[in-house]
């Protein structure tokens, strides 16, 4: 019988103990950003298939699976030319019984952040949302505590401004960052467009 997992998202999947146990051996796979549900349930799928799951990273790692961009892991990942995927990767390699092709799995652009805009006219700010959206991110209105992941903003001053300040873990870039890694098809180092902002 099918072994069910509830999914953090809310979804079951089901875990069939037919499935190859030897797809996975001898490989390494770290997860990144993910909650210690999401987590475990990986590590469960992965242990099943005959791998290995590791929280921490090293060179000998098969792929990264991650829940949102940006993170210090995909960071290196992305130096050291080690494959980065979404968790549909492992879900559908259970579910089709085979390995699949990686690339084809790779995260969107902006997949997991949620951005924020302050100051921008609408014109512009309807690009800006388009942008985030077309590449996997999500745009939302309100700076939400605990989620929102960036602000873009034109000036240091403002509400918003001034919350993702207090908030510390909410980067506050230009919209000049949004071209930069549309540009470079990859996350852009914060520090060149961040705004005038000390912690």
């Amino acid at each position: 019988m099918p072994s069910p997992i509830d999914h953090a998202d809310g979804n079951m999947y089901s875990l069939s103990s037919s499935t190859d146990c030897s797809l996975l051996i001898g490989k390494r796979i770290c997860t990144s950003g993910c909650s210690s549900r999401e987590e475990a349930e990986i590590a469960t799928i992965i242990q099943s298939l005959g791998g290995k799951h590791s929280s921490t990273f090293s060179r000998d790692v098969y792929c990264l699976i991650l829940r949102r961009v940006g993170s210090k892991k995909h960071e290196i990942a992305l130096t050291l030319k080690i494959p980065v995927v979404t968790r549909d990767w492992l879900y559908n390699c259970t579910k089709e019984r085979v390995l699949l092709d990686l690339i084809k799995y790779q995260p969107p652009l902006f997949c997991g952040l949620k951005i924020s805009c302050t100051q921008l006219e609408l014109a512009q700010r309807q690009v800006v949302q388009a942008q985030i959206v077309m590449h996997g991110g999500e745009y939302c209105p309100s700076l939400v505590l605990g989620q929102s992941t960036h602000l873009v903003a034109l000036r240091p001053d403002g509400d918003k401004y001034i919350n993702a300040k207090s908030w510390r873990n909410v980067h506050i870039v230009t919209p000049e960052w949004i071209d930069k890694c549309l540009e470079s098809n990859r996350m852009s180092s914060i520090s060149l467009v961040i705004i005038l902002i000390v912690y």
